[in-house]
């Protein structure tokens, strides 16, 4: 991380993205970060659907923004807002 120029996270609400989040976020690299928003298929809202975790595509977008959000907000970092 030290080295990179840049780095790109895909936002997902997975544990583990929520934990590279914070190794970015507390080795203070936040400026290099750059967070991807995957496209979301249909199928995918409906795949999630079928397993129960999210109800649409919607609540897939929002999820991961809100884990981007809560992570951020967590470890004092500024700049996010509702």
């Amino acid at each position: 991380m030290q080295t990179a120029r840049l780095i790109v996270l895909l936002a997902g609400v997975t544990h583990w993205v929520r934990w590279e989040l914070r190794q970015v976020i507390q080795r203070g690299y936040a400026g290099k970060l750059i967070v991807l928003m995957p496209e979301l298929s249909r199928f995918k809202g409906f795949k999630a659907s079928l397993l129960g975790r999210f109800s649409s595509v919607t609540n897939i977008a929002t999820a991961r923004v809100e884990a981007m959000r809560e992570s951020f907000q967590r470890l004092g970092v500024g700049g996010c807002s509702q």
